[in-house]
């Protein structure tokens, strides 16, 4: 949890996405580098379900725009 909280907080003040301070961390705790990466990108979806849902309640959500993205996404992967 303190590892969530300060990588917030320091994404919040540079910046930058959280991953780019995430995974090096996770490195550094003894995960290898593909189990750092999926823990950052499982660790993201709670974030992005609240900030989705915000957006939503503002008007601002285009959710077949985010759909076709997202599936473009799945296939480029």
């Amino acid at each position: 949890m303190l590892l969530g909280l300060a990588t917030g907080v320091l994404a919040g003040l540079f910046g930058v996405g959280g991953g780019i301070l995430f995974v090096p961390t996770l490195l550094l705790l003894g995960l290898g580098q593909v189990e750092a990466q999926a823990t950052s990108l499982l660790a993201i979806l709670p974030t992005v379900a609240a900030g989705a849902l915000n957006q939503r309640r503002y008007g601002n959500l285009r959710a077949e725009t985010a759909l076709v993205v997202g599936l473009a996404s799945i296939a480029g992967v």
